[in-house]
C-alpha cells in the first residue's frame, strides 16, 4: 500500500482534527476577560485552533492543546478533557497534517526550514 494512498479511517482523522481545531477557535473566540492572563489564554486557544485547522506544527499544536485540555482538568475523574487530550497527543504526531492539510506546504518554507522543531 502506498504511505500516501488516502483511507477511510485517514479522512475521519482528518475530520476530528479539523474539528477540534474549531472547538478551540470558538473557546478563544467567546472567551471573555481584560486581564494579561486572559489574552494569554485566547492566543494560547488560537494557536492551537489555527494549528489543528490547518494542520501545520502538529507536534508543537498537539502538546499545547494537550496541556491547555490538562491544565483545565479540576478532579480526579477521567472527564472529556483528558480524553481530548489523548486524541489530540495522538493526531499531532501523525502525518495527517502533512497528508490532509497544509502541512507539506508549511514544511517547505525558509522558516521551516531553519526551524525544523516548527514542522
Amino acid at each position: 500500500m502506498d504511505p500516501l494512498e488516502l483511507t477511510r479511517l485517514d479522512l475521519l482523522w482528518a475530520l476530528i482534527r479539523v474539528l477540534l481545531g474549531g472547538t478551540f477557535l470558538r473557546r478563544a473566540w467567546v472567551h471573555q476577560g481584560s486581564a494579561w492572563s486572559d489574552r494569554l489564554l485566547v492566543l494560547a486557544l488560537a494557536g492551537a485552533g489555527t494549528g489543528l485547522v490547518l494542520g501545520i506544527v502538529m507536534r508543537f499544536t498537539a502538546m499545547g492543546a494537550a496541556a491547555l485540555l490538562l491544565l483545565a482538568h479540576s478532579g480526579p475523574i477521567v472527564d472529556h478533557r483528558l480524553l481530548v487530550a489523548l486524541v489530540v497527543l495522538g493526531i499531532g504526531f501523525t502525518t495527517l497534517g502533512w497528508r490532509y492539510g497544509l502541512g507539506r506546504w508549511w514544511s517547505g518554507t525558509p522558516l521551516v526550514q531553519r526551524h525544523p522543531w516548527l514542522a
